[in-house]
């Protein structure tokens, strides 16, 4: 409660009466504020004096105006004011995003002519540093008098104000900006933060304040039904979520994915998640709509409320997914740009995302603020594939097709999410984990072990070295719900046997598609691609190793063209035999012309190339920029990886270093020129796989 105010009575000196400024002598000389002000009141003549309402220190409210009091020389009192209102702060916020806590000041007031100036947020850093953020709370309503030291005053006026209404202590709340396990401070006991609350075992705090960003409010999960009804009602539930894993029954590995992926989220507090998912496809696939569907098994999410955007800034995506702990965020619409400098950008940020979900930190700071990595399940919607293999590698891939999914279906999945089914499942489901959480962090990652040795032994998740981690990852999201129906006597033993192997199987045959992806996405493998290409559009050619003209054989794969014919004589023409009457024949010889520059030569007995990798790689380069699509790979690094994979049939000690090097020597163009040697069945597509290429 605030104290009782006294009010008394200053005797105020008056001519132009208006007291001295102690810090600005000749300040206010006649006027002042006048009547907004509070000051002396007048223009001159003895008037009443004015009543102090409120007094507190060295500062007091006079006719509605904060003002500081100062004594003259002659030892009278002489209020000054600061400002033409009253403000006082209602409480301070602390914010905590799980690292670090910001905090902020509720202030509100009154201005002299009793227009009420609304509550506002200001951080505290900006209230204490003593610059002027009365204007910005409220514009130009307010007044805030001239001088540094004024506004410190004005601000010290306020909190003393504010700690003297408040009885001593100014009123703190606490707030949360990120979702997510919490462990309660006072028994130990885990709840999990969204707009709704704090949700726990057995109920749901709603004076757990949760203050999230923008569409992420949308982040709720309600208390389920702990009556009688409990049973039959989540039995509903379960009944139509269950009715995802059919979302498209011709690619039914959609539906599975999707299910381990929605319940493996909110154990990433337990065992971190490492991988990411990617809805690959054109506009009108129902991607972006299967996405949200997701989303609403923890709160109220559209199609046009998910949350992220890739349009967003790095940073801004950075901290919005770290503060989205233990469930599933969405970033929507990865799609090229007509503009070539911003598609790059594009790529680039996905990169950083991507290596921060792969790596679990973010980039350090040479400011020592906190970095930002993702804390739960990130879904990424693509109209176009990112680059590289590797970071390929950090996600698994889901191809799109119209028609993959019905509108019926996702209309019938949207009719369940507004029924509040899918959310009423998960808060169930977080409240079984709940009690559990202290074992889970000890027994899940040790099953995600088991899981990632079997999928390693078994070898059906070989398309990348992270594949069987990501394998084991989703299966023990669905190793969990499965447990969670069976408690909760939802679904037989039977019955979660047969979703269990049916969903892994799903899961391998997916994990199996991926090295389509990495192929596509592999920096060596493009550059051979490109090479052909190259070749076989006449923007580069290879010469025959020893007449350095056409190949016998195919010049046109090498780069050659048809330039017209000669006619000879066959047998070639010989005085004497034409003296004896011999009779020839015409033939008509084809002449080939070479375009672009000789990168390299072939050795058609061998049937081996001899690659000029210095101009090679440039032209390459060049091709690959021309499509957009850079090669991203040093050269270096191109031929070391080519050689390590077996495409590379040559190579030599190095004398220096004892390592191997690719690049050998040749009689290719020039003795003793250094030359990488594929073989020229590379080049015309066949035996791709190094495994099958003829050594």
């Amino acid at each position: 409660m605030a104290k009782e105010t006294e009010k008394k009575t200053l005797k105020l000196v008056h001519s132009a009466n208006k007291p001295e400024n102690p810090n600005t002598k000749s300040r206010h000389k006649s006027g002042g504020n006048g009547s907004d002000g509070g000051g002396s009141g007048g223009d001159g003549g003895d008037t009443d004096a004015p009543e102090i309402t409120e007094s507190f220190g060295e500062y007091c409210i006079i006719n509605g105006v904060l003002n500081h009091i100062y004594v003259k020389k002659s030892g009278e009192d002489a209020p000054y004011p600061l400002c033409d209102f009253v403000a006082w702060i209602n409480k301070e916020i602390n914010v905590s995003n799980g690292e670090t806590t910001e905090s902020f000041l509720v202030i509100e007031g009154k201005r002299h002519d009793g227009l009420k100036l609304p509550a506002k947020e200001v951080s505290t850093t900006t209230f204490y540093s003593g610059n002027t953020c009365f204007n910005d709370l409220w514009g130009a309503k307010v007044i805030v008098e001239a001088g540094a030291t004024m506004r410190e005053h004005l601000r010290v006026a306020i909190h003393k104000l504010s700690t003297f209404r408040s009885g001593g202590t100014i009123p703190v709340e606490n707030q949360h900006a990120y979702t997510g396990w919490q462990v309660q401070v006072t028994d130990g006991q885990y709840r999990f933060l969204t707009s709704s609350g704090a949700l726990g075992q057995n109920d749901l705090d709603e004076s757990v304040k949760v203050k999230l960003k923008g569409d992420a409010t949308n982040y709720y999960l309600p208390l389920p039904d702990d009556s009688d009804n409990r049973h039959a009602e989540l039995s509903k539930a379960l009944l139509h979520c269950l009715s995802l894993l059919t979302i498209a029954p011709n690619k039914l590995e959609i539906g599975a994915l999707a299910l381990c992926a929605i319940f493996r989220a909110p154990l990433s507090s337990v065992h971190k998640i490492d991988f990411g998912l990617i809805f690959y496809g054109r506009s009108g696939s129902y991607k972006s709509e299967l996405a949200a569907a997701m989303l609403a098994f923890f709160g109220t999410f559209t199609r046009i409320t998910i949350p992220l955007n890739w349009s967003s800034t790095d940073n801004a995506l950075e901290q919005r997914l770290y503060t989205a702990a233990d469930l599933i965020s969405v970033i929507d619409d990865f799609l090229a740009s007509v503009n070539i400098n911003e598609t790059n950008k594009q790529y680039a940020k996905f990169e950083r995302i991507g290596r921060s979900i792969g790596n679990q930190a973010g980039r350090d700071r040479m400011n020592q603020e906190s970095t930002y990595y993702p804390r739960g399940m990130v879904i990424s919607t693509n109209e176009v594939l990112p680059k590289g293999g590797s970071l390929l590698g950090r996600f698994i891939t889901v191809t799109f097709k119209r028609g993959d999914i019905t509108r019926e279906a996702i209309t019938n999945l949207q009719a369940v999410a507004r029924a509040g089914h899918p959310k009423m499942l998960m808060a169930a489901y977080i409240q079984w984990l709940a009690p559990q959480m202290p074992t889970l962090k000890q027994t899940i990652p040790e099953k995600v072990r088991q899981l990632r040795e079997e999928a390693s032994d078994g070898q059906y998740a070989i398309s990348h070295p992270r594949a069987a981690e990501i394998y084991a990852n989703l299966m023990v999201g669905l190793d969990m719900f499965l447990s969670f129906c069976e408690t909760e006597k939802l679904l037989n033993t039977n019955r979660t046997t047969i979703m269990q192997h049916e969903t892994a199987d799903h899961i391998k045959a997916l994990l199996k598609a991926q090295s389509d992806f990495q192929d596509e996405q592999d920096e060596p493998l493009r550059f051979i691609s490109l090479l052909i290409s190259l070749l076989s559009s006449g923007s580069a050619h290879i010469a025959d190793n020893f007449k350095n003209n056409a190949p016998i054989k195919t010049p046109f794969m090498y780069g050659w063209r048809t330039d017209g014919t000669v006619n000879t004589l066959d047998p070639p023409y010989d005085y004497q035999a034409a003296k004896d009457g011999e009779s020839y024949g015409i033939t008509q010889t084809v002449i080939y012309k070479p375009y672009g520059k000789t990168i390299g030569w072939v050795n058609q007995a061998k049937d081996e190339i001899y690659l000029d990798m210095e101009t090679a790689f440039k032209e390459v380069q060049i091709f690959a920029n021309q499509q957009n699509a850079p090669l991203l790979t040093p050269k270096a690094d191109i031929i070391k990886q080519l050689g390590e994979r077996g495409y590379l049939i040559a190579s030599e000690p190095n004398t220096r270093s004892g390592t191997i090097r690719y690049d050998v020597k040749r009689h290719a163009g020039k003795p003793g020129n250094r030359v990488i040697v594929i073989k020229a069945a590379l080049i015309r597509g066949e035996d791709f796989d190094p495994e099958n290429l003829p050594k």
